[in-house]
């Protein structure tokens, strides 16, 4: 195989790979007829990837209009499962931000502040009760899937997804075990090369987070839901949008409230700044933001599959 060869079929890989047995042939004879022997510019491949992109959004129900109200309903679950992984991500962040933020509040102006983060810390638990529900009603189908089909065609997804847990409990416990038994004083915690350990960890996890998630999504994309599944799994996501908009108003509120009156908090921590904002309020904010809106686009796919029932 030429180089020139070698590169086009690589093209391939941007699209899915049901799309590739279906399609990737006609592909490579179209560019071949297009540009011959020369080298695919570079437009042309940014053409290819982003086309190859939006195929893989369709194929697991993200965009599109799709056959069933199942698949509908599918695909907006899907979507609300990565709104719920930029919630966990925002809300690391926000709960690792917000610690003993007591101290630097009166007792009297508690009161609205305390209620706030309860609902965030409350609907983060309804939350993870809800993937735990929608991961048990899911279990049997993805076990006949695999009794019908083997495991190759969900391994690479299954791959990731265990490459995500060992990365996440390697590091964790790496991390946990060198804290207790580390001979640094507390006092020195605080140095630069201990902070970019800690910002390395959170990099990993995030890493994770997206491989696990990526690999749930690979998974469950490919099974046909029953009915009766497919209903209590769109109920389910719907109720996960009720859920996410719960924490994203709680830790608003909360800010909204430290800022009128905890304001020397904020000023408290390396990367403080005036008014309130901070580098790690800034991320949460956006991870949120993000996931409000991937949730958005959830509820419409799942309330349209469900309409259509």
């Amino acid at each position: 195989m030429t180089r020139q060869s070698s590169t086009r079929t690589r093209l391939l890989r941007w699209y899915p790979e049901q799309w590739q047995h279906r399609y990737g042939q006609e592909l490579l004879d179209l560019i071949s007829d297009t540009y011959g022997a020369a080298k695919v510019p570079l437009q042309a491949r940014l053409l290819v990837a982003r086309a190859g992109l939006i195929e893989r959004l369709r194929a697991v129900g993200f965009v599109g209009d799709v056959a069933t109200s199942r698949e509908l309903v599918r695909g907006g679950s899907l979507l609300m499962l990565c709104a719920w992984s930029f919630f966990i991500a925002g809300g690391s962040l926000f709960a690792k931000f917000s610690e003993h933020w007591e101290g630097s509040v009166s007792a009297q102006h508690r009161g609205v502040i305390t209620f706030s983060f309860a609902v965030v810390q409350y609907a983060a638990l309804c939350g993870l009760l809800i993937v735990v529900l929608a991961a048990c009603i899911v279990l049997p189908t993805i076990a006949r899937f695999i009794s019908l089909h083997g495991w190759e065609p969900v391994r690479a997804a299954l791959r990731r997804g265990l490459m995500a847990m060992l990365i996440v409990t390697g590091t964790t416990t790496a991390i946990i075990a060198w804290t207790h038994y580390s001979a640094v004083p507390p006092l020195d915690r605080s140095t630069w090369w201990l902070q970019a350990i800690g910002v390395t960890w959170g990099l990993l996890l995030l890493a994770s987070l997206a491989l696990g998630t990526s690999a749930l999504v690979a998974v469950v994309s490919r099974l046909e839901l029953a009915p009766q599944t497919s209903r209590m799994i769109g109920r389910l996501a719907l109720a996960m949008a009720v859920v996410l908009s719960a924490i994203a108003f709680g830790a608003l509120a909360w800010w909204i409230n430290m800022i009128q009156f905890g304001q020397q908090f904020f000023a408290s921590g390396a990367f403080g700044v005036s008014r309130g904002v901070t580098v790690v309020t800034a991320t949460s904010a956006a991870m949120m933001l993000m996931g409000l809106s991937i949730a958005a686009l959830g509820v419409r796919r799942v309330l349209r599959g469900l309409a259509l029932r």
